[in-house]
């Protein structure tokens, strides 16, 4: 489906169930917070703003943060967006593709070396592929790692105490 060429009837059944899932996402999103729950964020990075205010957020609920910047060659990224069952004008995937080729040196600062993965996919992976076992490392060290945030060693003693009284 070229999301370009739907029809204006087709284009709103299309914006109804995005909406719809993402009213969902909302509340799933809402119950993975309150339980202080491990969240990923999936996105395109090339509105640095946007992510840099959702890590601050995450941040001022105790979460501690890593990035996995996906990057790649804007030809792949055109070749993609073709095979990709939504397609869009290959002038957005480069406008987007330049957008996030712009952020990477910032994400890079917000995060901090320890905390900025860069993955490559100019070249076609399978999951044995080294980047991915290298990757797969990193993202369990983080997940295993002690809490950090203060925020978040705070929120666990309460829990405790309150696991305590019941």
């Amino acid at each position: 489906i070229k999301m370009h060429n739907l029809s204006a009837a087709d284009a709103k059944d299309n914006d109804v169930i995005r909406l719809k899932a993402k009213a969902l996402t909302d509340i799933l999103h809402g119950n993975f917070l309150v339980g202080r729950l491990g969240v990923i964020i999936d996105g395109t990075g090339k509105n640095y703003k946007k992510l840099k205010e959702a890590r601050k957020f995450f941040h001022t609920l105790g979460y501690d943060t890593s990035m996995i910047f996906v990057n790649t060659t804007e030809e792949a990224a055109q070749k993609n967006n073709i095979e990709r069952e939504k397609s869009v004008p290959p002038k957005l995937v480069t406008k987007g593709w330049e957008a996030v080729q712009k952020n990477m040196g910032k994400f890079q600062s917000l995060f901090g070396d320890k905390n900025f993965h860069i993955i490559d996919t100019s070249q076609p992976l399978t999951p044995k592929s080294p980047v991915f076992t290298k990757l797969w490392k990193k993202i369990k060290a983080f997940a295993n790692m002690p809490v950090h945030n203060p925020i978040a060693k705070k929120w666990i003693e309460d829990e405790k105490i309150l696991r305590k009284a019941k």
